[in-house]
């Protein structure tokens, strides 16, 4: 039995006392031939020459054949006869089985480990071969230990080696089934072919392969058996195997490096932002990214290119046009961003995507590259251009519990910039501590926001350049302050916010982007920005005594029984301008009963500082439960809820707040 296509390549041959043919013509039964003891004379270099011609051109060449030539002899006293018969196959779908089972190939358990030196890197894998079932009669009783070399197609097409590797010895292999393989193999300095650029080509050649694998689209695998094997692979398989030049088409079906969600985290030890001459967002920073994806010992020593951000369309980009530093372990890749620039293309999707985040909530994203890299290992150096990738990212600035470190400040200084009756301008100076671990420099002039109380606009802030340091270690910091009537509700939501606000509450206000001079795009990002919070209240620098009731503006306070008047110690943090205060109505209480309270409108004008004020005639309960709970407390300390309708006027603004100060320490004196 031979395969012919012109010529005959390969003879099955049978001996004749081996061979017997059982006819049995009863109903159901299935007539074979068996062989034991074949051998098989091949026409090496035509055969190898035929599988290289096959799988390069992934069809069957028109006009094969299969033949069957036998002898046969039914009874020994007749002559024997002849049987010649031709099978043509060149008209089956090799193509479609062939796409199949490159299809089905899986390497996988790819593991790669590096010599001490560092000269060259080992690695191990297992091939999952896919079932033909075309072939469920195609059984190998043993398939020995061989060396393969792994080619690919170089400048002008010419396959060059870029690993060789070894199969594990197999036993009844059967093709109808499938079956997996152990390969080891060893990484050489790749050929100057395959990393420098060829003729009248913008890329080299393994940079080709790269961005194919990362697009889906499949490349050519050139194998060829090595021409030196073990001892245990006789003569004729080692002539056959090194003349084979197999070609499959592979691609990330095939090899999968987990690169669809590489990223397990991203961190920064320190970000700066600004804005360009053309009003883009202007970034520098050290990030570092834990990876999780296979390293066959690479390390990338910069990178330049696009980032793009995702959410249904690209909504901004990070443009790197200079090349950045950067370096690649086996799990951590860091990179030195040296002025990216970000152009923001759909401002108003990413405020609302920096709102969510704001808010607690998680966002997922995608994210897309298109980066150049320049790659060194031990086995190769080039630059590699147009990297493509596509993965998941999802982000959080919330703590586990869903909630956002909101910092407390502390109070450094604050000054009266100006003021009008419907408008107050004023600077506060503060120091704060960052929650994060990152080092952060804005050098962006002026970040506006509005703020609203109840659906008033009741103040607007200005953030101007800063910098904050990591946590651990307080920094300082500058907003201008312009609290404003409402075109519509006037003074009212103002004056309420700022009663619940002097009397130690954290009110709710909503905090919305209004714009940054120098950027048109970051502006109507911030416009996007809306986020609700609690005013967290601040505390003063050499001011005691604010921590017992929240707030900072009675410190404490003491009262005469005897000539019922009371003094209090307050503090003004406005250090360029005096404060006047009305007392309209005023009442000191213990545990709800009252102690005493103001009969008259008392005018008083504190200056900047800690400030204790002349005595305050009131009108003493001295009688009843309130008298008893005076006289318990004579020469010693009472905490006092206080109650007051103030009048509060700075420069020539004016409010009328309703206060409450809860537990102020207060001596009570004869």
């Amino acid at each position: 039995m031979g395969v012919e296509n012109m010529k005959r390549m390969m003879v099955l041959e049978v001996p004749y006392e081996q061979s017997k043919l059982d006819f049995n013509l009863g109903e159901s039964h299935t007539n074979g031939i068996n062989f034991d003891d074949v051998s098989i004379r091949l026409d090496s270099d035509s055969m190898t020459g035929f599988i290289n011609s096959v799988l390069e051109e992934r069809d069957l060449p028109k006009g094969l054949k299969i033949g069957l030539n036998t002898k046969t002899e039914v009874v020994s006293f007749l002559p024997s006869a002849e049987l010649n018969l031709v099978y043509e196959v060149g008209s089956f779908n090799f193509t479609s089985l062939l796409t199949r089972f490159e299809d089905g190939l899986v390497i996988h358990g790819l593991e790669i480990e590096g010599s001490e030196d560092g000269s060259e890197f080992n690695g191990s894998a297992v091939l999952r071969i896919p079932p033909i079932k075309e072939l469920p009669f195609m059984t190998v009783g043993e398939i020995p230990s061989i060396g393969w070399d792994v080619k690919l197609p170089g400048c002008d097409e010419e396959p060059l080696v870029v690993l060789t590797a070894v199969n594990e010895e197999m036993k009844n292999v059967s093709l109808y089934s499938g079956s997996e393989s152990s390969v080891v193999f060893r990484i050489p300095s790749l050929p100057d072919g395959l990393v420098e650029h060829c003729d009248n080509e913008k890329v080299s050649p393994v940079n080709t392969i790269l961005s194919k694998y990362l697009n889906g689209t499949s490349f050519p695998v050139f194998v060829a058996g090595s021409h030196r094997q073990r001892s245990n692979v006789p003569d004729w398989m080692t002539t056959f195997v090194a003349n084979l030049n197999v070609m499959a088409l592979v691609g990330s079906k095939q090899l999968q490096l987990n690169l669809e969600s590489p990223v397990d985290g991203i961190q920064m030890t320190d970000l700066s932002v600004g804005v360009s001459d053309k009003g883009q967002l202007v970034v520098n920073s050290n990030v570092s990214v834990d990876v999780d994806m296979i390293n066959p010992g690479l390390n990338i020593t910069r990178i330049k290119g696009e980032l793009g951000v995702v959410d249904g369309e690209t909504i901004c980009r990070l443009d790197m046009r200079e090349w950045c530093e950067a370096s690649l372990s086996d799990s951590t890749f860091e990179l030195n961003l040296d002025h990216g620039r970000i152009p923001i293309e759909q401002p108003k999707t990413v405020g609302r995507i920096i709102s969510s985040l704001l808010s607690g909530k998680k966002v997922n994203l995608t994210v897309w590259s298109d980066l150049d890299a320049e790659v060194q290992s031990p086995f190769m150096s080039s630059i590699f251009e147009g990297i493509r990738l596509s993965s998941g990212l999802e982000l959080s600035v919330a703590e586990s519990n869903g909630s956002v470190i909101v910092p407390i400040p502390t109070l450094n200084k604050m000054l009266l910039i100006d003021s009008t009756t419907n408008r107050l301008s004023l600077r506060i100076d503060f120091s704060l501590t960052n929650p994060t671990n990152i080092t952060f420099l804005s050098t962006i002039q002026w970040i506006g926001f509005q703020v609203s109380y109840m659906d008033a606009a009741i103040a607007e802030v200005g953030i101007q350049e800063f910098e904050l340091a990591a946590s651990g270690e307080a920094s300082n910091a500058s907003i201008i302050l312009s609290l404003e009537s409402d075109p519509i509700q006037g003074k009212v939501r103002l004056e309420e916010m700022m009663g619940k606000y002097l009397s130690g509450i954290s009110p709710l206000v909503t905090i919305q982007g209004k714009g940054v001079p120098e950027s048109l795009e970051i502006s109507e990002v911030l416009e996007e920005i809306s986020l609700e919070v609690k005013i967290p209240q601040f505390s003063s620098v050499g001011v005691e005594g604010e921590d017992s009731h929240g707030s900072i503006f009675i410190l404490e306070s003491t009262m005469h029984v005897m000539s019922s008047e009371v003094e209090l110690t307050v503090y003004n943090p406005v250090e360029n301008e005096e404060i006047a205060i009305d007392i309209i109505q005023g009442k000191a209480s213990h545990e709800d009963t009252t102690l005493g309270y103001i009969s008259h409108e008392e005018k008083l004008v504190i200056p900047p500082g800690i400030y204790k004020t002349p005595r305050i005639p009131v009108v003493m309960n001295r009688s009843g439960i309130s008298g008893d709970i005076l006289r318990k407390a004579l020469n010693g300390n009472l905490k006092v809820e206080t109650h007051a309708l103030l009048g509060v006027t700075l420069g020539d603004f004016h409010m009328t707040v309703l206060y409450h100060g809860s537990d102020v320490d207060t001596r009570i004196r004869l």
